[in-house]
């Protein structure tokens, strides 16, 4: 009998939270369904905590709201509410109810990690960086560790570097950077040398580099920082000179940081492939690689190398491997792009250049890519849609109309260039240069439609007569009917058609 009792305890003990745990899903259609029949019952906070959760992650927010007014009812002063109608706020971009509920509900919450985050991120939505500010120093005040205190600079710094707000982010990166442990503190690092830079404050950050040193001289993230602006400043002689200051502390550290080691060799090879030496660039990006094996930024440049090389295979190694740690970066995957695209791979570059397409710096390159993959693999439907998409998005950038020629003419598809062009000079209001009526008559050329490319080609003559070698340069190699052969030698001689 003892036995059985003690066996009894034993797996009541080991399965005691399953008795506790509450059943979300049973919860969901308990709620649900006495919403519907209109008489919704007692829930205990517990419940209620658990249910809100549940809809916040599905997106769900109706619903939440109706379990706020639920909650309202049952405890009327609960904090909980006024805290969870700032965070639905939020989500739907209500940005100063938002910071209005949620410092209501701050007056009655303690200042945990949860509260500090959603209340940086409300406040700086709301145009409150003051109030961002004052969290901050009471963050401060609180907490005691230097892992929890560079947190909070972090995460205020990263709202304002969000935001474009460079030299706002700058004082608080130097805070975090002060009580970071060894491993983060070249996250502040970098960060700093990207705000300086993006600020144009780039003479304000050596000096404020150079005044921590002054303080801190044995410190090598600050070395490793200095040398990262120099080399923005394009002073290679001082980037040097930091750069082996920052190598001589790390050999003699007895085990430095790797991110700090990766870090040094990475400047390195910038600083060689500025200086034209590529086979030590290439020395320093493996040693790079070496310490960081995930660091896209090295992965990249390794991908570059082994192509100027002509080792694909090798080069496609490295490509395999952004894939793993590079596709955060739309950079990274235009590279991929471009690399499936010059092997002919266009089904995955199809895939890497449609997500390009929103991306403002990349949009016209990756639209160009895009729709002659579209036309190497045949699927013209698709192609369809997005030609509507550019001719709806690039109607008043005659420039990527342009470049989008090229780049069909380049690949082989004349037709589909001279498609391009025709497009273009059918939008209303895009203007192009007289570079599009050489292109123009070139393309009619290569399709033998030589009427039309004549009309195209004294168009091009009238508008603008300089860039003539244009039309020789893309119709190099062909033979050229006697009539252009007149037009061109009378132009040449200022011979206009109408005088």
């Amino acid at each position: 009998m003892d036995y059985l009792f003690e066996t009894n305890l034993y797996f009541r003990f080991m399965f005691w939270y399953e008795e506790d745990e509450i059943d979300v899903e049973g919860l969901r259609q308990r709620f649900e369904g006495e919403w519907q029949a209109g008489r919704l019952t007692y829930y205990s906070q517990s419940e209620l905590k658990e249910l809100f959760e549940w809809y916040m992650e599905e997106s769900r927010f109706s619903a939440a709201r109706l379990l706020i007014d639920h909650a309202s009812y049952l405890y009327p002063d609960w904090e909980q509410v006024k805290w969870w109608r700032s965070r639905i706020a939020y989500e739907e971009e209500r940005y100063l109810e938002a910071y209005v509920q949620g410092m209501e509900a701050f007056e009655r919450m303690p200042l945990t990690p949860e509260v500090y985050e959603h209340l940086i991120e409300v406040s700086l939505a709301a145009g409150r960086g003051e109030a961002a500010e004052w969290l901050f120093e009471l963050w401060w005040e609180e907490t005691e560790s230097g892992a929890a205190r560079s947190w909070g600079a972090r995460l205020l710094a990263e709202g304002y570097l969000f935001r474009g707000e460079w030299e706002k982010a700058i004082p608080y990166l130097w805070k975090g950077w002060s009580v970071a442990s060894p491993p983060r503190q070249m996250t502040f690092i970098q960060y700093l040398v990207g705000a300086y830079r993006r600020s144009e404050k780039l003479h304000e950050g050596l000096h404020a580099f150079s005044q921590q040193l002054w303080e801190s001289p044995l410190e090598p993230t600050l070395w490793l920082g200095l040398a990262r602006l120099f080399l923005s400043k394009f002073a290679y002689n001082q980037a040097a000179q930091a750069l082996h200051q920052a190598a001589s502390l790390l050999e003699s550290t007895e085990e430095p940081e790797d991110r700090w080691m990766g870090e040094l060799h990475i400047l390195w090879a910038l600083w060689h492939e500025a200086q034209g030496h590529r086979e030590e660039a290439f020395r320093s990006w493996l040693w790079a690689r070496h310490y960081l094996p995930r660091k896209a930024i090295i992965l990249s440049h390794l991908v570059l190398h082994y192509q100027r090389l002509g080792d694909l295979q090798s080069a496609r190694r490295y490509v395999e491997s952004l894939y793993k740690y590079g596709l955060h970066s739309p950079r990274i995957r235009r590279q991929i792009a471009d690399f499936h695209w010059e092997e002919g791979s266009y089904v995955r570059a199809i895939f890497q250049y449609r997500t390009l397409i929103k991306h403002e710096k990349h949009r016209i390159h990756a639209l160009g890519r895009l729709m002659v993959s579209l036309i190497k693999v045949r699927e013209f439907s698709r192609l369809r849609g997005v030609l509507r998409y550019a001719m709806r998005h690039m109607a008043r950038t005659p420039q990527a109309w342009l470049e989008w020629v090229e780049m069909a003419f380049a690949a082989g598809e004349h037709a589909f260039a001279l498609h391009l062009l025709e497009r273009a000079f059918r939008l209303k209001g895009l203007v192009l240069p007289a570079a599009a009526f050489y292109w123009h008559a070139a393309l009619l050329v290569y399709q033998r439609q030589y009427d039309a490319a004549l009309v195209s080609l004294e168009l091009a003559l009238l508008t603008d007569s300089t860039q003539v070698e244009l039309f020789h340069r893309l119709t190099e190699g062909l033979s050229l009917p006697h009539p252009f052969r007149v037009l061109l030698h009378r132009y040449r001689y200022g011979q206009l058609s109408f005088a």
